[in-house]
């Protein structure tokens, strides 16, 4: 490359970040930070500065960038970088003990590629406060959702997820998320035929929905640690999945969620006496075998319909925002998943090591229901008791609390 055709350097650039484009050589650095980029031979342009307790820093040029620099890992010396699925070794540099600091990548706005930072880290780059698992990076979520939501519930919880390095994917179970049918007269004045008007999601059975879970892990087997997360009424689909192929889970989380051990219906639970303190018992409209679907009305005019919504999945999480999530949940929850009996065995199912997320503030399952499936999972499979942690939650901490959320999942 010519570098006297560089592209001109962005004024937003922050202190201490440096690419290994040409156009720095009109840029040279600013007091206290240290160039780590330059040219050299064809194949394999990089210097590596490692310190103590920090990560591996590395610049590499446009050439090196063309080439498909793949990865930049802590790793032993010599330093090793990936590039195009082989390894090169990068001569080792000297320590520079007085380097004030290395942290996170940051995509130079000018160049578009990914550089380290030198220097005291920006605001905006600061760290998350939980240490994370060493083995997060190579982490995938799967998140399951629970009745009437659908995968858009997950996405700050997804956003914080990325930012302690970890990938997800969230999945729509059928009968669910914005492309589900609705009743006819929902969106209509007066919603005609709310209550009567049998649901288009009638036919969807439990193993559509099973299916859809393994259809999302079979796709992220690839990554070295496979976590499956339910919320709710989630946990029935996701736990029927496990039980079909434990090989492609290797941990298995229930946030407040339905764990089919003792009892094989998630009714056989909302209907025990543990759980005659739960709020929410007059949300459901309708005859729900008439209907095919437990259905609610997120968008009724009543405000005390509304408010008892609220009070009973959302209660911590301010009035206005809630007024956006109530908007965006679906009124039909096929009937088959709160209804159908799911079977698991201590040599599929139990074998999985499995974590149980209690919400403190749960108003939807009452707390005397969700040990009672906790302690009856445990008493009948105990090869693989549950690891149990609580968040200072109501039902739905991924609306409320998605960053502490994210850190309990990674922990």
């Amino acid at each position: 490359m010519n570098p006297r055709r560089s592209r001109p350097v962005s004024p937003r650039r922050p202190a201490g970040v440096h690419c290994g484009r040409s156009h720095l050589l009109q840029c040279p650095p600013r007091p206290g930070e240290e160039r780590l980029a330059r040219r050299g031979r064809e194949h394999a342009l990089a210097r590596a500065i490692e310190q103590p307790g920090s990560y591996l820093a590395l610049q590499v040029s446009d050439l090196f960038r063309e080439r498909g620099l793949r990865d930049a890992q802590r790793v032993g010396r010599p330093a090793e970088v990936s590039v195009l699925g082989e390894r090169e070794r990068v001569p080792q540099m000297p320590r520079l003990h007085d380097h004030p600091f290395i942290h996170r990548k940051y995509r130079h706005p000018a160049c578009h590629i990914f550089c380290w930072m030198t220097g005291p880290p920006p605001t905006v780059m600061a760290p998350m406060t939980t240490t994370p698992n060493s083995d997060v990076n190579d982490t995938v979520f799967v998140l399951v959702h629970g009745a009437w939501h659908g995968s858009w519930q997950w996405a700050a919880t997804q956003r914080a997820l990325a930012g302690l390095g970890a990938a997800s994917l969230a999945v729509d179970m059928p009968g669910h998320g914005f492309d589900v049918p609705l009743p006819s007269g929902y969106l209509l004045p007066g919603q005609p035929a709310l209550l009567t008007e049998k649901s288009q999601l009638a036919a969807v059975t439990m193993d559509d929905c099973a299916d859809a879970v393994l259809d999302t892990l079979r796709r992220v087997r690839r990554y070295g640690r496979v976590v499956l997360v339910s919320h709710s009424a989630g946990g029935g689909p996701a736990s029927l999945a496990a039980e079909r192929a434990p090989e492609l889970v290797d941990r298995i989380v229930y946030l407040s969620a339905f764990v089919p051990v003792g009892r094989p219906r998630f009714f056989d639970y909302l209907s025990t006496s543990e759980n005659a303190t739960a709020r929410g018992q007059g949300l459901n409209l309708g005859d729900p075998e008439a209907l095919g679907a437990v259905r609610i009305n997120p968008l009724s005019p009543d405000p005390a319909y509304v408010e008892e919504l609220r009070q009973t999945h959302y209660h911590d999480t301010p009035v206005d925002r809630f007024d956006r999530w109530r908007s965006a949940l679906s009124p039909d929850l096929p009937l088959a998943i709160p209804t159908t009996p799911i079977t698991l065995t201590a040599a599929r199912w139990g074998r999985i090591p499995r974590t149980f997320l209690r919400c403190a503030q749960d108003r939807a399952l009452a707390p005397a229901a969700r040990d009672l499936m906790i302690a009856e999972a445990d008493r009948a499979m105990p090869g693989e008791p549950f690891t149990v942690h609580t968040l200072p939650s109501s039902h739905s901490p991924f609306a409320a609390r998605p960053r502490e959320l994210a850190e309990a999942l990674v922990r």
